[in-house]
C-alpha cells in the first residue's frame, strides 16, 4: 500500500488549483457575456440613452462606485442610469 504525504497533496492541490481557476473565469466570462450579465464583456456599447436619445460619451467617467466596478453610464440629459449593456438601471 501506497502512502501520500501531506506536502504531496498540497502540491497537487495547488497544481489543481492553478489549472482550474483559469478555466473557471474564462467559463464565467462567456457565460455572463452570452446572458449579458455583469460578469460579461460588452464588445459593442450602446451609442445613445434609451430615454431621451442623447448620444452617450466615448469615453466613459463612471459616476458611482458600482459604474466604475460593472461598467455603465449615466446620461448627462436626463440621469438616467444605464447598466454596460444600455438598459436603464432602476
Amino acid at each position: 500500500m501506497m502512502s501520500v504525504g501531506l506536502g504531496e497533496l498540497l502540491i497537487l492541490f495547488g497544481v489543481c488549483a492553478i489549472t482550474l481557476v483559469p478555466i473557471a473565469l474564462v467559463l464565467l466570462l462567456v457565460r455572463g457575456t452570452n446572458r449579458q450579465t455583469k460578469m460579461g464583456i460588452n464588445l459593442e456599447p450602446p451609442k445613445a440613452c434609451p430615454r431621451c436619445g442623447e448620444p452617450l460619451p466615448m469615453i466613459r467617467a463612471p459616476k458611482s462606485f458600482k459604474q466604475a466596478m460593472w461598467g455603465g453610464w449615466t446620461c448627462s440629459k436626463c440621469n438616467t442610469e444605464l447598466d454596460k449593456w444600455g438598459r436603464v438601471i432602476s
